[in-house]
C-alpha cells in the first residue's frame, strides 16, 4: 500500500485526540510547539521501543512455552513495561518542568502516546492492510492514551507539589500492568478479547472524571484579567477597548498604545495573552496591539450659548 494512503490513515486518529486533549487545557493553554514537539517525540521512541521489545522477546527462550503463558511474558514482562516505560522518560526528561498545572501531565502524556501509537498505526497498516486502522483507530490508539493517563496524572499532580513521587510510581507500575492486560486478551484471538473493550472503556470513563478533576483543581482556574489604560486626563481605569474615557469624556488614543494588566498593572506587551508578572489571562484576545497612538477625533466643542 502507498504512504500517501497508510500516513494520513494512521495519523489521522492520533492528530484528532491530540486536538481534543489540548483544547481540555482551558485555564492555561500550552505552548502548541511543546505539544508538537512532545508528540514527535513519542513518535521517534517506537525504535527503541521495536528494538528493546526484540531483545526481550528472545523468540527461541519462548518456543517451549504454552501459548497462554507466552502471551504472559509478551504481554506483562515485555510490552507493556517498555513502551510505557519510554513514553513515561519522554514526558518526564522533556516537558515535565514546565507543569503549571495538574491537567498537563494528562495533556502531555496523551501527545506523547498518541505519537506513539499513530507510527504502531502505519506500521501494521503496512503489515496488514489499510482496514486494520477500523480497529486501531477508535480502540487502540485511545487505548495507549488511557494507559498514560494512569502515570501522567499523578504526574500532573506532583508537577504542582499535590502528589508524591511514590504516587507517580503507582501509576506507571498500573499503567504497565494495564498496558498488559489489553495485549493479553488480544493476544487470545478469543472470546477473552472484549475484555480489552471492557478495559478502554472503564478506563477513559476514569480519565474522563480525572480531567475534570484536573480542570477544577488548577491554580490558575479563575485568573483571569482584563486589559487597561489609564485615562490621560482624570487616571481612572478604562478598558482598553474603550475610545474614550467613561468618566472625563477624554479621549483615550495614547494611552491604547500602552494597556496594563487589570489584575497588577503591570505593563502589557503586544499580542500578549497573558500576564508576565501575575500569570493571569486576559479575558480575551485583542489581537495585536496598536503600535502607534491611534488618530481619534478631538471632543466635539460645545454648543455656544
Amino acid at each position: 500500500m502507498s504512504a500517501l494512503v497508510i500516513l494520513p490513515l494512521a495519523f489521522a486518529p492520533g492528530i484528532f485526540w491530540l486536538w481534543y486533549f489540548y483544547r481540555r487545557g482551558i485555564y492555561h493553554p500550552e505552548p502548541r510547539r511543546l505539544i508538537i514537539r512532545t508528540f514527535v517525540l513519542g513518535m521517534l521512541i517506537t525504535v527503541p521501543a521495536g528494538i528493546l521489545e526484540a531483545l526481550l522477546l528472545l523468540p527461541t527462550a519462548l518456543v517451549d512455552l504454552p501459548d497462554l503463558t507466552s502471551a504472559t511474558v509478551v504481554a506483562f514482562l515485555v510490552v507493556g513495561p517498555v513502551e510505557e516505560g519510554l513514553k513515561f522518560l519522554v514526558v518526564r526528561r522533556s516537558v515535565y518542568r514546565f507543569f503549571d498545572e495538574p491537567l498537563d501531565g494528562i495533556i502531555y502524556g496523551a501527545a506523547a502516546a498518541l505519537g506513539f501509537a499513530s507510527v504502531e498505526n502505519a506500521f501494521y497498516m503496512a503489515q496488514f492492510g489499510w482496514w486494520i486502522i477500523l480497529v486501531r483507530g477508535p480502540i487502540s490508539t485511545l487505548a495507549h492514551v488511557v494507559f498514560a493517563g494512569l502515570w501522567a496524572y499523578p504526574l500532573g499532580n506532583r508537577g504542582v507539589g499535590r502528589a508524591s513521587w511514590l504516587g507517580v510510581a503507582v501509576g506507571l507500575a498500573a499503567a504497565m500492568a494495564l498496558h498488559g492486560a489489553f495485549n493479553f486478551f488480544l493476544f487470545t484471538e478469543s472470546w477473552p478479547a472484549v475484555f480489552s473493550v471492557l478495559l478502554l472503556v472503564l478506563g477513559a470513563a476514569w480519565l474522563w472524571r480525572m480531567m475534570r478533576r484536573a480542570q477544577e483543581a488548577s491554580p490558575l482556574k479563575g485568573k483571569l484579567a482584563t486589559l487597561v489604560v489609564l485615562c490621560p486626563r482624570c487616571t481612572s481605569r478604562a478598558p482598553a477597548s474603550d475610545n474614550f474615557c467613561t468618566r472625563c469624556s477624554a479621549p483615550l488614543g495614547d494611552a491604547r498604545a500602552a494597556p496594563i494588566c487589570g489584575n497588577c498593572s503591570a505593563s502589557v506587551k503586544s499580542g500578549t495573552q497573558y500576564c508576565s508578572m501575575c500569570g493571569y489571562r486576559f479575558v480575551r484576545d485583542l489581537g495585536p496591539l496598536p503600535s502607534a497612538p491611534l488618530e481619534l477625533p478631538p471632543p466635539a466643542a460645545p454648543p455656544a450659548p
